[in-house]
């Protein structure tokens, strides 16, 4: 069973909303779906997507442990956005807990995905101790899993506007984010709930 397309909208709109709720600026030429030519595997998405944004590292100075946990959970919320899709929609799901448990084994083997990769990679070459970057990451997983079910009506708005259009520009996507933020506010009576990590 390949992944279903909506299931690569959530997980760009995630990668896009995390990222504006952090400061984090979309740069151009924005996000994109397109068919995916890869091989008919499991766990495959029918499509594929890419999302530009900008970097966080300070131009001059050291990284900082908080830009690091923003840049992993940027990584990371594509991935969650999916899974949380999957869970939603009743279309079954990856368990994180046992993603993570594997990462180790994984890493080794080159198996992990690009958001894996850059997340796992991250936060290995800060700590340089395999159990203390799993812990680690599983705490950022789970901030960054909160972050995102509170502002879920965003993402499921973007990702379906984005299965429509195909592409956004970088434009477009801070001001939908921006527009259905207002929105959901509005709605609810209340400021957005807390982004912080």
């Amino acid at each position: 069973m390949r992944l279903p397309p909506p299931y690569t909208w959530h997980h760009e709109s995630g990668h896009c909303v995390l990222a504006y709720l952090r400061g984090v600026a979309i740069k151009p030429p924005g996000i994109g779906v397109y068919a995916n030519s890869g091989k008919d595997a499991y766990g495959e998405p029918d499509e594929a997507g890419i999302c530009h944004l900008a970097g966080i590292s300070p131009d001059f100075g050291p990284i900082t442990l908080r830009d690091l946990a923003t840049d992993i959970a940027i990584s990371m919320a594509g991935p969650v956005a999916g899974h949380i899709y999957l869970v939603s929609s009743g279309l079954g799901m990856r368990s994180w807990e046992t993603m993570a448990d594997e990462w180790g084994a994984r890493y080794d083997r080159r198996s992990l995905s690009q958001d894996e990769l850059c997340a796992f990679s991250s936060a290995l070459a800060w700590f340089c101790d395999l159990r203390r970057t799993l812990r680690y990451l599983s705490a950022i997983r789970s901030a960054t899993e909160h972050i995102l079910r509170a502002h879920w009506p965003t993402v499921q708005n973007l990702a379906n506007y984005l299965g429509v259009q195909r592409s956004l520009s970088a434009d477009e996507v801070t001001s939908f984010i921006q527009l259905s933020e207002a929105g959901t506010s509005a709605k609810s009576g209340q400021g957005p709930a807390p982004s912080d990590l």
